[in-house]
């Protein structure tokens, strides 16, 4: 078997960031040598809640549905559908996930401009900016130095637009029940937030840029991948109908639906592309410590 050709790393944010970043997720080639020219492989990114700035440092993405290379840098919130590209030149990615809130506040756009959206981040950052997560990173020798440079410009950026450095309230909501969000209702959320569910629908897209229903069902999709995987080592200990459960969903047929719908894939060819990939690359092992 060949080695594999990206190593991905989740590294936790400096306690100046903890309010505002969830952790970087970074990709990058295993070997030393030239990347092999041309495209690549196809890969899917599945929906999910995360707001986050994308940066491709060497090689590029490609949208198969146009054939147009995405842009360098963007920002994007959170994807209520799958997103499907191919890789060009082997690109390695630098990712940063905001928390809740986080990449609006900061971005100083709507959450819901970013929704289902990769929008330039030259449209958001200074020019200067810009130019330290493009040119400047790229020079920097170790991943470290690398992450210091986002770091040091984000902070730069929520000092110069006087940011709160406090996390957004629905965090507070959210944290508590992060793992077991999935199995609750839009009634519960609001009963925990003591607000009507009117309210908590409004403050939910003002920060997350869509619903709570919507984010109840990526929430129990996001658990149904960890099951998924866990069926790989568990076989026979929990059926698929107990573990769908255990997710929020009322059976297996509802769970199925909700697989292909969010990740293009039912159960039994994600159990085989989760067994062949860094579960990483999914975003789903990440803490879900909003």
């Amino acid at each position: 078997m060949s080695a594999p050709r990206y190593r991905v790393l989740f590294l936790h944010p400096s306690p100046a960031l903890a309010n505002h970043v969830v952790g970087y997720v970074v990709r990058r080639r295993a070997g030393t040598g030239p990347a092999p020219a041309g495209p690549g492989q196809a890969v899917s990114f599945p929906a999910n809640v995360y707001s986050a700035l994308s940066i491709v440092h060497r090689g590029a993405l490609r949208d198969p549905a146009t054939g147009q290379l995405t842009l360098s840098a963007t920002f994007s919130g959170a994807m209520t559908r799958p997103v499907q590209r191919e890789l060009v030149d082997e690109p390695e990615i630098t990712t940063v996930l905001f928390k809740p809130g986080a990449a609006a506040r900061i971005g100083r756009v709507a959450s819901h401009e970013l929704t289902n959206a990769w929008v330039d981040a030259q449209d958001i950052l200074s020019p200067a900016e810009h130019l330290e997560i493009s040119e400047r990173l790229a020079e920097q020798p170790t991943i470290a130095r690398q992450i210091m440079v986002i770091e040091q410009m984000l902070l730069r950026r929520i000092e110069r637009h006087a940011l709160s450095t406090e996390p957004h309230p629905l965090s507070a909501l959210l944290g508590p029940v992060a793992f077991g969000l999935g199995r609750l209702k839009v009634a519960d959320l609001a009963r925990r937030a003591g607000i009507s569910e009117r309210q908590l629908n409004r403050r939910v897209m003002d920060v997350l840029g869509i619903g709570p229903k919507m984010l109840l069902r990526l929430a129990r999709v996001q658990e149904s991948v960890r099951i998924v995987r866990e069926l790989q080592t568990q076989r026979g200990q929990r059926s698929l109908a107990q573990l769908a459960r255990e997710a929020g969903f009322a059976d297996v047929s509802h769970m199925t639906k909700e697989l292909q719908l969010f990740t293009s894939q039912p159960p039994p060819l994600l159990r085989e592309r989760l067994r062949q990939s860094n579960l990483n690359e999914w975003a789903y092992e990440l803490p879900q410590d909003w």
